[in-house]
């Protein structure tokens, strides 16, 4: 990628340029001086899976792309579905993980540090970008304390009080964390920003998939219409629609997984990076020091993993599939991640987006008028 690589970043378009590239050269790509991308599933195991000898698996991430978010709102006079979608998950996030009532649906606004996230993104992205370059290695000395150290605010959306940290149930996930003898517990300051990426991880993926899945379907309207016979016909009332009901739903799940494949609600890249002794991807060997990424648009969207990449085909989730389907690479599509670092946050979201989709799929005679001929458009600031 050419000296444009930090304004195709901070502009959101670094994805659509890899994907450029992996399209021209094949399942392995430069981005950077130090950074290579790929598309393979193979690379999958090789980066992100448990560690193996011979140099594979494991790869620890590279600190320069962490940590990472966004969530966007725009004011328009039309409703944004996608804000109250935000809105939807961060509360029932909120609920589920701590206990806490974040009441965004009532309020119909986020709070105030979660609305500002998308601004600190988009600087992250790009200070990242711009460190690259070795003139300005020198601003990497204390990088991170403008984000941790800010000045305090009135009010901070994860800051808990005593009361709010001893009603957290032992069936939640963070106990775990916060608790242990005095010597390990984590700071405030750690707390905060571990609570942070709880709910950015329990929600906001959820909401951008569910967002992404209700377009698609609108585009393609004979998926939407099996979709809604489906749950019509295998659903009465809405209290048959259980979790485990829903999770054997198979054009249902089929769905989300073609939604996941198109619209990955993080598009870009993971980041790691080798160790001194190096690495193997793909059979070949790779220095230490070097950054290596899967690109999840590129890999999802590649004619070398899927036929016809860029249609929507729920059917080659399902068996038996269509012949000209059986060869596509499915493994290649993960888009939580893989191995021992993946997303935490994979399960909370599946209780989440499998009922909701069910939901708005079945108002879809609210949802028709909403289609239209504007394409799909990803912008991607988190590494």
């Amino acid at each position: 990628m050419d000296d444009s690589a930090g304004g195709d970043s901070y502009a959101g378009t670094a994805t659509q340029k890899t994907k450029e590239l992996h399209d021209r050269y094949g399942h392995v790509v430069r981005i950077n001086p130090d950074t290579l991308s790929f598309t393979s599933s193979q690379a999958w195991f090789d980066i992100y899976g448990p560690g193996q000898p011979g140099g594979r698996g494991n790869v620890p991430k590279d600190s320069r792309y962490y940590p990472e978010s966004h969530i966007y709102h725009s004011d328009t006079n039309d409703v944004d579905l996608s804000h109250w979608l935000r809105l939807l998950t961060t509360d029932i996030a909120g609920d589920v993980i701590f206990g806490e009532k974040f009441d965004g649906l009532e309020n119909g606004r986020s709070r105030p540090v979660i609305a500002a996230i998308p601004y600190l993104s988009r600087a992250f992205a790009l200070f990242v970008e711009i460190t690259n370059y070795p003139w300005v290695q020198y601003v990497k000395k204390n990088p991170w304390a403008w984000f941790y150290n800010p000045p305090k605010a009135p009010e901070t959306p994860m800051a808990v009080s005593k009361e709010a940290e001893n009603s957290i149930q032992e069936n939640k996930p963070l106990p775990q964390i916060f608790d242990g003898p005095e010597d390990q517990r984590l700071s405030p300051v750690e707390k905060e920003g571990i609570r942070m990426g709880f709910i950015i991880a329990g929600s906001e993926t959820t909401a951008t998939l569910l967002a992404g899945s209700i377009y698609l379907l609108l585009k393609n309207q004979n998926h939407l219409k099996e979709l809604t016979s489906t749950l019509r016909t295998r659903f009465h009332t809405s209290s048959d629609m259980t979790l485990s009901a829903l999770q054997e739903h198979q054009y249902l799940n089929a769905v989300l997984k073609e939604s996941l494949r198109l619209y990955p609600p993080a598009p870009g890249n993971l980041f790691r990076r080798t160790k001194r002794e190096g690495h193997v991807v793909m059979g070949k060997a790779i220095p230490s020091d070097t950054t290596l990424t899967m690109n999840l648009w590129a890999a999802n969207r590649s004619t070398l993993n899927f036929h016809l990449p860029d249609s929507m085909v729920p059917e080659r989730w399902i068996q038996p599939r269509p012949v000209e389907y059986q060869d596509d690479d499915r493994s290649a599509m993960k888009p939580f991640s893989a191995g021992p670092q993946d997303c935490p946050g994979r399960k909370l979201g599946a209780r989440v987006r499998k009922p909701k989709l069910d939901e708005l799929a079945e108002g879809v005679h609210v949802l028709d008028e909403a289609t239209s001929e504007s394409e799909m458009h990803v912008s991607t600031n988190k590494g």
